[in-house]
């Protein structure tokens, strides 16, 4: 076997393999982001499954497999941008080129006979490299808005991308200068298995790896955790731990729902104002009318479901699944949840929930993330309450001093 060979066998086996990993996550979790991720590596997988299979029969020269399997290439662009749309968002007129793109480069392959004519292979490369280079821009800039574990995988899903536009320009350069195609094989070849290595890391990381990710942030949240039981009062702790999880997670913001055992509900407390009213700070605020609203001891909401069953909630459509507050989600753009338990040992504290416009690509981690940052939370609340519960254990036992000393005092007088 030459070196092309295994280069391309490699190739092959990272992307079959992540189709299989995204394929299986998919049907666990049957979100669009996982869906079109599975879309995404299902075409590779099928493309390489007719090369392998036309290889073996020895049918190369089968037009309409040719043209089934040209196709599918150009459903790749497609299907990325589709991925883009899910976690960033697409202009309008760019989706529709995308789709006219497809369907003009699907009718073409099947009307016209091989090769493709020159200006119009130039023009369906021009489209796919297009394509496959903007969603590494929108990668590339959503990783200003992540961090952790979600801004790597972003980081390698784009650097897969740009070596995947990489590699239908040099097709193109195949087309413009056939004498150097040894060379141009060699490059491709080494393009498309950068392209799978960092996909398979993007879509697909090893778990020690996407451990390794993780520590910076939880490192930088626990360094501040040791301090945030000495802060003032709970309010002051909450609101800390509020921005720490909505910075972790790279999310716009996040609340912590307390559980109140004298009224049976969870509330946001406020220092301003009474538990009851709950207005913390400026961001709080503005999802207020959602968590006033939430009786979550019935476990008729979001977060009352995951208090009342004590398991972490991810869910890509909040109005859909909360029906009764979807006014209040959209109104404060708050389509995707995650939620966890903040729990101690058998005691329930409350809920940590992470709210972001749009649902992330990487849910199964960044859900992950929020169950370790509840955790983490419980921890410090914790620490809190017996530092309150010794500070009144004090002040019992120094009013109980006064109050026997004030007789001696007033014998001696």
């Amino acid at each position: 076997m030459s070196a092309d060979d295994l280069l391309n066998l490699l190739t092959q086996g990272i992307f079959v393999l992540i189709f299989v990993g995204t394929a299986t996550k998919a049907l666990q979790r049957r979100t669009r982001a996982n869906l079109d991720i599975a879309l995404l590596f299902g075409a590779f997988a099928l493309i390489i499954f007719i090369s392998r299979i036309t290889t073996a029969l020895g049918i190369d020269s089968n037009p309409q497999l040719g043209a089934l399997a040209s196709s599918l290439l150009m459903t790749i662009p497609f299907l990325t941008l589709r991925l883009v749309e899910d976690f960033a968002g697409v202009p309008l007129w760019l989706l529709r080129v995308g789709h006219l793109g497809l369907i003009a480069s699907v009718v073409t392959l099947f009307l016209l006979p091989p090769p493709v004519p020159g200006m119009v292979a130039v023009l369906m490369v021009a489209y796919f490299a297009g394509l496959e280079l903007y969603a590494a821009g929108a990668f590339v800039r959503q990783t200003q808005a992540t961090n952790g574990l979600t801004r790597r995988r972003m980081q390698a899903v784009a650097l897969g991308s740009v070596f995947l536009g990489l590699l239908l320009l040099v097709a193109l350069g195949q087309f413009f200068a056939p004498g150097l195609n040894d060379l141009w094989s060699v490059v491709s070849h080494i393009l498309g298995l950068l392209c799978g290595i960092s996909y398979a890391i993007g879509f697909s990381p090893p778990f020690l790896l996407r451990r390794a990710w993780q520590e910076p942030e939880l490192r930088a949240f626990l360094g501040k955790a040791a301090e945030l039981p000495r802060l003032p009062d709970t309010p002051s702790i909450v609101r800390a731990l509020q921005r720490g999880a909505a910075n972790s997670v790279g999310a716009p913001w996040a609340t912590i729902l307390l559980w109140d055992e004298f009224t049976q509900r969870l509330y946001l407390p406020s220092p301003e104002l009474p538990p009851r009213l709950e207005v913390a700070t400026r961001v709080a605020a503005t999802v207020q009318p959602l968590e006033r609203s939430r009786q979550t001891g019935d476990g008729r909401t979001i977060a009352g479901r995951v208090f009342a069953e004590q398991f972490p909630i991810f869910t890509d459509d909040a109005a859909r699944d909360d029906p009764d507050h979807a006014e209040g989600y959209r109104a404060y753009q708050a389509r995707a949840i995650m939620a966890a338990p903040i729990t101690a040992g058998e005691q329930r504290l409350g809920v940590l929930t992470v709210y972001a416009p749009r649902a992330p690509v990487f849910a199964e981690d960044d859900l992950a993330l929020v169950q370790l940052l509840a955790r983490q939370a419980a921890v410090i609340l914790e620490s809190r309450a017996l530092i309150d519960e010794a500070a009144q254990v004090r002040a019992r036992e120094e009013a109980t001093r006064l109050k026997d000393d004030f007789p001696l005092q007033r014998l001696m007088i």
